[in-house]
């Protein structure tokens, strides 16, 4: 997937995390969306005295609460539809020591069984407001 004028971005994330979890969440799920969209980091800029700032991303990622329940179903939701990245960070990510670990926990289970602590939507503006469009801002 690409970044263009029409895409959208949301992190949607457990309203009954605390705070640190949250920022993991977050920045676990941005990382998950750099390696699969592509723009959407920009590039280094320079400040009035040259100092250059490393690049940020292109697009907004405004940060959404939802239960458990209401996480589990738009995931299921959002992976219908064949035209959305969906990215999901789960307990069982969040309890694993090495990403050895984690494949080999993930291999055994089912999407169905999954406790998703957030999810990273992207795609067309529309599409992703549709399914989010509900939620409260964190």
């Amino acid at each position: 997937m690409t970044v263009n004028k029409n895409s959208k971005c949301v992190f949607v994330i457990d309203a009954s995390l605390p705070v640190g979890l949250v920022a993991n969440t977050a920045a676990v799920l941005a990382t998950a969306l750099t390696s699969k969209v592509q723009d959407l980091v920009g590039w280094d800029v320079a400040d009035a005295a040259g100092y250059l700032h490393p690049a940020i991303t292109r697009v907004g990622l405004p940060m959404l609460r939802a239960s458990v329940a209401e996480l589990a179903t738009l995931h299921d939701r959002a992976r219908e539809a064949n035209d959305l990245l969906v990215a999901g960070f789960s307990d069982v990510a969040q309890q694993s020591r090495s990403y050895d670990a984690y494949a080999s926990r993930m291999a055994g289970l089912d999407a169905g069984g999954l406790r998703f602590l957030g999810i990273a939507l992207f795609g067309h503006r529309e599409r992703v407001s549709e399914l989010t469009g509900h939620l409260d801002l964190m």
